[in-house]
């Protein structure tokens, strides 16, 4: 019966530690759940993406690693589905590969 308090005790401790464990390895500061402040370069990394490949988005994501922010569109163009990355701040394409390739 005390094992069984014992246990729940540490897992108790532990759900209350974990939150500030990471945040102390995150070293960078940046908040994980931010927004880009620019506004305007998802507008722009659309545009892009679908002048690259002209179709239907059935897929979108944002990603911020340290305050830099890379949108990710998958879109699909008749024939084949495509991956497509852009960086926010320079808003030009880094990634672009057919999906077809990406399962090869």
């Amino acid at each position: 019966m005390k094992l069984i308090h014992i246990t729940r005790f540490i897992s108790s401790v532990s759900l209350l530690l974990i939150p500030y464990i990471n945040s102390l390895a995150d070293n960078s500061g940046a908040d994980p759940y931010a927004l880009p402040k620019d506004k305007s370069a998802e507008e722009i990394c659309l545009k892009a993406a679908l002048k690259a490949h002209p179709g239907q988005v059935f897929s979108f994501k944002l990603y911020n690693e340290s305050n830099n922010f890379h949108y990710q569109y998958e879109i699909n163009d008749k024939d084949k589905n495509w991956l497509v990355v852009c960086d926010g701040a320079t808003k030009r394409i880094i990634k672009d590969e057919s999906e077809d390739s990406l399962t090869k």
